[in-house]
């Protein structure tokens, strides 16, 4: 069974073992703790199993809107273990992600991704193509909206 966390309830170990995660698959990764001097990032989601071990997580960012003259959230990375893909997990943690922005009164996420059909699948739509990275930006409006 997975468990997703968030806020308070994700221990530093288990932050830190994502930390890893992220910078062994690309590289350095923005701040988990939503200390960005623009705006006021949600902190990471993660996913767990039964026993507390790392299934998989989500981290945010802030970044140019690509609609506006302003600055927006982003997800920045979502990461799962490489034994878990294909069972439900990345689009859980995206989930809760829209959650955890919308009670921080986050009206509007955003998305650069290599694979936009998770995201679509999960109601956001279709901004741009970033062809020099192969890769989609897409968005969704929260609730709050």
């Amino acid at each position: 069974m997975t468990k997703i966390l968030s806020g308070d309830s994700v221990s530093d170990d288990l932050l830190n073992e994502l930390r890893q995660w992220f910078e062994l698959e690309w590289g350095q990764v923005d701040s988990f703790y939503g200390n960005h001097p623009e705006v006021d990032v949600p902190l990471p989601v993660v996913a767990v199993d039964e026993d507390g071990s790392l299934l998989g997580g989500l981290v945010f960012s802030s970044f140019t809107n690509p609609l506006k003259d302003d600055v927006a959230v982003w997800i920045n990375a979502v990461i799962v273990s490489p034994e878990q893909r294909k069972h439900g997990i990345a689009s859980k943690l995206v989930r809760r992600a829209e959650v955890e922005a919308g009670l921080m009164a986050i009206n509007e996420l955003f998305v650069l991704s290599e694979y936009p059909g998770l995201y679509e699948k999960l109601g956001w739509g279709f901004v741009s193509l970033d062809e020099s990275r192969d890769s989609t930006v897409l968005t969704k409006l929260l609730g709050s909206a």
